[in-house]
């Protein structure tokens, strides 16, 4: 609860502080020209938090949950390539695996999903020093750490008497991720909103394998996180 509510008032700042900053862009210009200073360079950090959905299959095993992180960004202050270093974390809460044995609903165990990544993307859009409001596109790929720590529940099917002690599972995997966002305000800090789609392949074992047995099916991890947060760029 509380890194849920440190990343609501990183957001709640972050918002706060791109409409200063975008109502500040008026006067960063260069005087008789009406174009943006350049007086920031090509080098800025990043800091975020905001919300995690779990889809598809990684979706059964987590409830909506939410992320932290940071990234480096190089380039992108006065042209419209740049490539962001960045790494986050995505805590899922506990959440009930159900199943449906003999017509009948049970909650088997619950499961804590935790992912963790780096990745190195391309970002597009345009550069830091030209507009206030500033749309970007961004993919790239990168390492993710999965994690499933199940725990038995009370009179479950897999382990009735509660006494049977799940192992945690976790692996590093490859995966990809893009989307969209948008940066607010001109100078040496911004604001940022943004949401993309991450894919990590070959995901950890399926949890109903513990009730059907087949524990060598796996499944892609996916989600989709959208975060808010602030940029500080180096003159």
């Amino acid at each position: 609860m509380m890194m849920r509510s440190a990343a609501a008032r990183l957001v709640g700042t972050a918002l706060a502080l791109g409409v200063a900053g975008a109502a500040h862009a008026q006067g960063a210009t260069n005087s008789g020209t009406g174009m943006p200073r350049s007086d920031v360079g090509g080098v800025a950090i990043g800091v975020f938090g905001g919300g995690t959905f779990p889809v598809g299959t990684t979706g059964d095993l987590a409830p909506t949950g939410w992320n932290a992180g940071g990234y480096v960004d190089i380039g992108r202050s006065v042209g419209p390539f740049g490539v962001r270093l960045e790494g986050a974390y995505h805590g899922f809460g506990r959440g009930d695996v159900i199943d449906n044995a003999n017509g009948n609903t049970n909650v088997s165990f619950s499961n804590r999903y935790s992912i963790a990544h780096a990745a190195a993307n391309l970002v597009v859009g345009i550069p830091a020093n030209f507009a206030g409001f500033r749309p970007y596109a961004t993919g790239g790929a990168g390492a993710y750490f999965l994690r499933n720590a199940p725990q038995c529940a009370l009179g479950g099917r897999v382990c009735p008497g509660g006494d049977v002690r799940l192992t945690n599972s976790s692996d590093w995997r490859f995966g990809l991720n893009g989307g969209v966002g948008a940066e607010f305000g001109i100078g040496s800090y911004s604001a940022f909103i943004d949401a993309r789609y991450h894919h990590a392949f070959r995901s950890l074992d399926d949890l109903d394998c513990l009730q059907d047995g087949n524990c060598g099916r796996r499944s892609p991890a996916q989600y989709i996180p959208v975060s808010a947060g602030l940029i500080f760029r180096f003159k």
